[in-house]
């Protein structure tokens, strides 16, 4: 069974924070009970402290513990004033019942029946006071027997009479929890962070649960997006939301639908065109071929002539398109080798001038430098200047003048080829380059060109790594510029 990519994520989502969850709970517990421990052997620590005070108080007396060795009640009152006070026995002249009320036994007055097991011991069951030589003053044996072996987790209080240690202090540390009260607290706690994990945990889920869907919701529109291209309606576009990855993603959608819809109306087009190209010429020539047939029209020279001019025509506009789809499809055979581009061009204009003075053009050449190269095959660039200069000569009124300029840069060559008028309408500079495509009538079939010249310029100029640009020139008509990145030995 296909799960879909929202129980994917919320499954996932749902296992980040149970694991969060537990282990947050964990941590917490964990911390809170060592800090709940710390705070208990703090409050102890305190407690030590004051107690030596005291002492120091009770010893300074008589300079001895002879009162606290001889008198376990004084050492009791000491230890625990409050508790120590209500075991006292009251005063002789108190009656009850018109008799006096009868001592406590001497086992009443003790400190009391020791803790059950498991049970934490208080804190004067915990206490042991030594003297200055470590003898017994008064306090729990059973700290003593852990003191003799060696354990160092007592809390201690050294008591110091006129700089010398006359007593030493020593507790027992308190168990994990120490009191009844502070189980009681504690577990509550636990109890308390149990329940809230397993609610953090649904609340989290439902969060997970409205994100998703919001951000899915992009995720699906490009679905459908993707889907209603596949079936051909390139105009579909996808409203932006945001500035982040998904929005940026529905942008880069929209670009691909904007490139295919204007691919798919180019290739429309070029049907198009391309029939109506050919429909003229072969009409032309079905009407001449069949008029000569019926004895309209003498097969004359002229009239052969003119025919096979026809077909060198359609000729031409064929192998353009064949060049064009095997540029396309990247099948274009290659020889790249270092080219002396300043040479070729050179060369190029000066077997060109004849053409330029049949038109009645000038044709100059001007150069930045002498040996300036490029990377590419000679065939195919000797063919995209001949384009250039051919569209040139071809459209340039009588009298005007083509002008051919090499630059160099530190990573460029810029070919510059301009001529006079006519110029070229500004909203049409940017399709000159589009195949089949003709400005007016000025620069139409009848001069001679089959309206895919610049189209197989482009072609070539990007194969090449190059880029082009056509404006208005200097001298009145079109400026087209050619950039090609300079030859480097082991690139």
């Amino acid at each position: 069974m296909r799960m879909s990519l929202s129980k994917k994520m919320f499954l996932a989502f749902a296992g980040v924070v149970f694991l969060v969850v537990v282990v947050m709970s964990l941590a917490v517990n964990w911390s809170f009970q060592r800090g709940f421990n710390d705070y208990l052997r703090a409050q102890d620590q305190t407690r030590l402290d004051d107690l030596g005070a005291t002492l120091k108080t009770l010893f300074v007396e008589d300079f001895s513990w002879q009162v606290l060795r001889t008198d376990k009640k004084t050492w009791r009152t000491v230890v625990n004033p409050q508790k120590s006070a209500s075991l006292h026995p009251p005063p002789p002249d108190q009656k009850q019942g018109g008799r006096s009320k009868p001592r406590q036994k001497s086992s009443e007055t003790k400190l009391g029946p020791p803790p059950k097991p498991n049970t934490p011991l208080p804190f004067e069951f915990r206490l042991l006071l030594l003297d200055g030589l470590g003898g017994h003053v008064a306090g729990s044996k059973r700290v003593e027997k852990i003191l003799k072996a060696g354990n160092t987790s007592l809390l201690t209080h050294d008591i110091w009479v006129d700089n010398k240690i006359v007593g030493h202090l020593l507790l027992q540390a308190p168990t994990p929890v120490s009191s009844t009260l502070s189980q009681a607290f504690l577990k509550r706690q636990v109890t308390q962070l149990l329940w809230f994990g397993p609610i953090a945990i649904l609340f989290a889920l439902g969060a997970a649960a409205l994100l998703m869907r919001y951000f899915l919701r992009p995720i699906a529109e490009l679905a459908d997006g993707a889907k209603t291209l596949t079936s051909g309606h390139y105009e579909h576009r996808i409203e932006l939301t945001g500035e982040d990855e998904l929005g940026q993603l529905a942008a880069d959608f929209n670009t691909l639908a904007q490139t295919l819809e204007t691919e798919e109306r180019l290739r429309l087009q070029l049907v198009a065109d391309t029939s109506h190209e050919l429909r003229t010429p072969l009409a032309v020539l079905r009407s001449e071929i069949e008029a000569i047939q019926d004895g309209i029209r003498k097969p004359e020279p002229h009239r052969i002539a003119a025919l096979h001019a026809q077909v060198l025509s359609l000729s031409k506009l064929v192998d353009d398109l064949h060049q064009l789809s095997l540029g396309d499809a990247d099948l274009l055979p290659r020889a790249e080798q270092k080219v002396d581009l300043n040479a070729m061009l050179l060369e190029l204009t000066t077997i060109s001038e004849a053409l330029a003075l049949s038109h009645g053009l000038k044709l100059s050449y001007g150069s930045e430098g002498s040996a300036l190269y490029v990377e590419a095959d000679p065939s195919q660039l000797l063919q995209l200047f001949n384009n250039l200069l051919e569209n040139s000569v071809r459209h340039t009124t009588r009298g005007g003048e083509v002008r051919v300029q090499l630059q160099s840069t530190d990573t460029q060559l810029i070919v510059c080829i301009s001529d006079s008028a006519p110029s070229v309408p500004q909203e049409s500079l940017p399709r000159l380059f589009d195949r089949l495509y003709r400005v007016d009538s000025s620069r139409n079939r009848g001069s001679g060109g089959s309206g895919l010249g610049l189209a197989i310029v482009e072609q070539i100029s990007k194969k090449l790594g190059g880029s082009l640009r056509a404006d208005h020139s200097d001298l009145g008509g079109l400026l087209v510029e050619l950039k090609l990145p300079k030859y480097r030995p082991g690139r």
